[in-house]
């Protein structure tokens, strides 16, 4: 990924935070579905994703690849969808572990991950140390 550079409406204000908080999000979004639904809540997942994605889609569009931007809007399109459903069941613990949605927003975020050169098993979950290997 290219040097993002950061501006005053950034919701941080150092570049490494930016990307590694992005990436942390991501792998969040990449774990197995046994450990994402015990570590959040769906809608936090979401919307920890959104606070970080959105920004940098439109500040740093130009510093991402083709590959990259495609997979962020897949992401936040996808989120926009469930959204709209209004089915409350596609953000249960049991949606987490068992909907094909879900199973597609893993797939999606590992393929991000992927595209951004960042591994998923160097996710830390809640701080307790690294996650084993093959969390995605």
């Amino acid at each position: 990924m290219a040097e993002l550079i950061i501006t005053d409406t950034f919701p941080t204000e150092d570049t490494d935070t930016a990307a590694a908080t992005l990436g942390h999000e991501l792998r969040a979004l990449a774990m197995l579905a046994d450990i994402q639904a015990r570590a959040e809540q769906a809608d936090a997942i979401a919307l920890d994703f959104d606070h970080w994605c959105l920004p940098i889609l439109s500040q740093f569009k130009g510093d991402l690849t083709v590959r990259q931007r495609a997979l962020l809007n897949a992401l936040d399109a996808y989120f926009d969808e469930l959204s709209s459903e209004g089915d409350e069941c596609l953000w249960s613990e049991e949606a987490i572990r068992n909907s094909a949605e879900w199973s597609d927003i893993r797939s999606l975020a590992r393929q991000a991950l992927e595209a951004f050169g960042w591994r998923g098993q160097d996710l830390l979950l809640n701080g307790d140390g690294p996650a084993t290997a093959g969390c995605w």
